[in-house]
This record gives structure tokens, C-alpha cells and sequence, in this order.
């Protein structure tokens, strides 16, 4: 399975901290049958930016250890993007990475309300050759609840991603899972979006090969097919949440 959003580089945002940290993650992937990840650290731009040599230089980093550690994942350079003004800039000047190292971008959206420039920018992204790729939509209420605005973002060439945490029952609320699970059958790439270990444990019922074969579908230039998941029981999950990463 490939894992086309995840927090899995140490020391550089809110997912593992050290190198073990990232291995003990790593070793639950390649368990639970992921053989291919994308790292997908956050950027933002104001601040002290993340650089793409950085994240380059800890990808090839934790693939050494990985391979001296016999675990069988192999990682490749990403960046979670935070949608800004001054993002298509910054795209088209090599300052920030897309997945794989290809021209495609894995972008985050303002949290709790739309911004108006919102489509301009992504246009213009697109507009310059890239692909564009909007991480976790089931949880921009603004969004998931405006299936014109979905409509027309699909026109542009945007493809969705959704993040299975958002299937847990009580963590991102019923209006994200509900939505998640109707991205889903509409046909759109899937992410773990996982920090730490205690994700792929809590998501392991729906770690399974056809829930991810959109992603390799998506990078061999084929459409998107709809994932239905059972979700068992559809039960709440009573395991502590502030453990979940």
C-alpha cells in the first residue's frame, strides 16, 4: 500500500520527534502491509519556513535507517501545504516540495472559514501546470457542506484526499466522518494523515489494499474509483483520544 500523507520525518513538525520515534512508526506501516510513503511535514510560510533540502536530507536519513533496521518502507519527499497568498509564488519558485518530488501538490485549507481569494489561487496554481491535491476537504465544514463549491473545485482539476482519522467516531466530530465516508464512495485518494504509532493501531480496521488503490491509480494518470468501506459496528471508540498520535 502507498500512503500518500503522513507525518513520519522526526524533529520537524507535530509528528515524531526523534529517528526511533519515526521507526517504531514506520515498523507499524510496513506491518500492517504499507510498503510506500509519502512524508508530508507541514509547511506554513510565515515564520521560519521548512526547507525542501531539509526534508530531503531527513527522507534520505530515515531510508538509511530504515534499511539498516530491515524494515521494509520506503519514504519519499512531501510537504502538507498551508494555503496562502503568496503559496503559487512560492511553488514556482522550488520553495517548497510536491509529492514525490513531482509537480503535485498536497494542500491544506484554512480550518473554519473561506477565504475569498480561495479559488483564485488554486486556479492560478493549476493555471501553472501543477496538480493540486486538497487534503482532508471532510473536515472544512464551509466545504463539505456546499456541493457546488465541491463541484466546481473537480472542474478545475482539484482532487480530493481524505484522511481515514477523520473516520473515527468523537475525534473530528460526526459532520467530518459522515463527510469522509461520502468523499470516499464519490472516489478520492486516501491518507493515513498519522503522527505517530498510535494512529495506524486506532485505523487498523481500515488499513486494507483497496482502500488505498486510488493512490497508485492517481500517480499512473488513471481516475479515481469509489471506496465503500464496513465500517463494524460503526461503533465509538472508548480508547483515550489525546493517545491517538
Amino acid at each position: 500500500m502507498l500512503d500518500l500523507h503522513c507525518h513520519i520525518l522526526p524533529g520537524v513538525d507535530d509528528g515524531p520527534k526523534t529517528l526511533e520515534d519515526s521507526l517504531w512508526l514506520a515498523r507499524e506501516m510496513a506491518k500492517v502491509g504499507f510498503s510506500e510513503v509519502v512524508a508530508t511535514p507541514h509547511f506554513m510560510a510565515e515564520g521560519a519556513p521548512l526547507k525542501p533540502e531539509e526534508v530531503i536530507r531527513k527522507v534520505e536519513g530515515l531510508n538509511q535507517a530504515l534499511g539498516a533496521e530491515g524494515i521494509g518502507l520506503k519514504v519519499y519527499p512531501g510537504m502538507e501545504l498551508y494555503l496562502t497568498p503568496e503559496l503559487p509564488e512560492l511553488i514556482a519558485g522550488g520553495k517548497v516540495l510536491g509529492l514525490k518530488g513531482e509537480r503535485i501538490y498536497l494542500i491544506e485549507l484554512p480550518l473554519t472559514q473561506k477565504p475569498p481569494w480561495l479559488t483564485f489561487y488554486l486556479a492560478e496554481i493549476i493555471g501553472a501546470g501543477n496538480k493540486v491535491i486538497i487534503a482532508h476537504p471532510e473536515r472544512y465544514r464551509y466545504l463539505r457542506e456546499n456541493r457546488e463549491e465541491i463541484e466546481e473545485l473537480l472542474d478545475m482539476g482539484v482532487v480530493f484526499q481524505v484522511s481515514l482519522t477523520s473516520l473515527l467516531s468523537g475525534y473530528f466530530g460526526e459532520g467530518s466522518r459522515k463527510s469522509a465516508r461520502w468523499f470516499l464512495e464519490k472516489g478520492v485518494l486516501v491518507g493515513t494523515d498519522a503522527h505517530g504509532p498510535g494512529s495506524i493501531r486506532f485505523l487498523e480496521e481500515y488499513l486494507k489494499p483497496e482502500v488505498f488503490t486510488n493512490n497508485r491509480r492517481f500517480f499512473e494518470g488513471k481516475s479515481c474509483e469509489p471506496v465503500t468501506l464496513e465500517i463494524q459496528g460503526e461503533r465509538q471508540k472508548k480508547k483515550s483520544w489525546f493517545k491517538f498520535f
